[in-house]
């Protein structure tokens, strides 16, 4: 007579097994929209520091250093901040502007800058906030801002801005990249498609400035 095949031990590993892929897609899957905001955040970082340095040596000589104005116009406008939207301002530098003294910026047009590199400098110009908006929020004070961290910042960047479910606020090259007023733009209106919302509905002006020179103690 045939011995019988035992193939229970063969069935338990593959249970086991099974048991054990399906923890670790689930895991996978709650982990996978933080790793993916991280990401989101880095890649929006390095294009500010990018865009920061590409206007700083192209044109900053004609719109100021701080997009206030000089040869050219001023880019610290409303009209231009918040009435503009991000892709006509990367159609105008790519095409230029006829009629002025404006260039074509891409390589498309005969321009130096590669497409990635228009969006950089767009990316950056859009961390400013208006003129008018960055004298009124100097003239309401500074607030507290280590209490106004710990309440709102806290959760996701750490007690002492070690990291956490954002990045750490320590030596952070994207903070240090920044002007106090994009500083705090960046702050009020946050990161569309990440985990880092606008506080522009929830903070004042004044613990809004707090927190931005909170932050700058740990550059």
């Amino acid at each position: 007579m045939p011995r019988r095949e035992n193939y229970t031990p063969l069935v338990a590993a593959a249970t086991i097994l099974s048991i054990a892929l399906l923890i670790g897609f689930q895991l996978y899957q709650m982990q996978e929209p933080g790793r993916l905001d991280a990401d989101a955040a880095s890649d929006f970082a390095s294009s500010v520091i990018e865009g920061n340095a590409l206007y700083g040596v192209n044109c900053a000589s004609c719109h100021g250093d701080k997009g206030e104005g000089s040869i050219g116009p001023s880019l610290r406008t409303k009209e231009v901040l918040e009435s503009v939207s991000e892709a006509q301002l990367i159609g105008l530098v790519k095409t230029g502007v006829p009629g002025t003294t404006m260039p074509a910026w891409s390589q498309a047009y005969g321009g130096p800058f590669t497409d990635e590199e228009v969006r950089h400098v767009i990316t950056y110009i859009t961390t400013w906030v208006p003129l008018e908006a960055e004298e009124s929020i100097a003239v309401e004070g500074q607030g507290d801002g280590p209490s106004v961290y710990a309440a709102n910042c806290s959760a996701c960047h750490g007690v002492e801005g070690e990291g956490g479910i954002g990045p750490s606020l320590h030596s952070n090259d994207f903070i240090k990249s920044l002007s106090d007023e994009a500083l705090i733009n960046f702050i009020l209106s946050g990161r569309p498609g990440t985990s880092m919302p606008g506080f522009q509905n929830t903070l004042q002006s004044a613990d809004t400035q707090a927190i931005a020179i909170f932050l700058r103690a740990w550059q």
